[in-house]
């Protein structure tokens, strides 16, 4: 555990950080070990400031998590993403994480963001998770696409946690629509 007095320093950066109060977070800042990922981002927000893009190098290992990220990481993985340094391979890989650890509400945030056919709609996501069986049985899947097969993989996933009988005799019914 964090002695308080440091647990009330990180709460006074974060908060500088949150305002844009960069001069007041600067003088105040100095890197400490194990600290968390909010503090780290508005770190990297003000060393953004004097050494441009090349600060977003730091951020680009708080991708890859399963879980959601604080609001302070927005910005930096906004502009990785738009200078081509969080791929879509990159994307799809924290997608994958956050289905495997159960934390749905990442995963549609990060599904939805996805470009194009890679795209993985929430209200897929919603129902499949509501009804994994119902969805294969359905076989409603863009299977085209790469985002309509990663609805389907985790609707094979989703059932088999439930009933991995059923759920195999669900796949290889969909794959001989095919």
């Amino acid at each position: 555990h964090m002695p308080l007095a440091d647990r009330l320093r990180a709460e006074w950066l974060k908060s500088l950080g949150k305002r844009g109060q960069w001069v007041a977070f600067g003088s105040e800042y100095s890197p400490q070990t194990g600290e968390d990922v909010e503090l780290a981002c508005y770190a990297i927000q003000y060393r953004r400031r004097s050494e441009g893009d090349a600060a977003l190098k730091a951020a680009r290992p708080l991708w890859f998590t399963d879980k959601a990220t604080p609001d302070a990481c927005e910005p930096l993985f906004a502009a990785l993403i738009a200078k081509g340094e969080l791929s879509v391979a990159d994307r799809v890989a924290r997608f994958r994480l956050a289905v495997e650890a159960g934390n749905l509400r990442t995963a549609q945030a990060i599904g939805e963001e996805l470009p194009g056919p890679e795209r993985i709609p929430a209200a897929a996501l919603r129902a499949v998770d509501s009804n994994p069986l119902r969805a294969l049985d359905r076989g409603d899947f863009r299977w085209q696409q790469p985002g309509g097969r990663a609805v389907a993989l985790y609707a094979l996933e989703r059932a088999a946690r439930t009933d991995a009988g059923t759920a195999h005799a669900a796949w290889i019914k969909q794959r001989v629509r095919l």
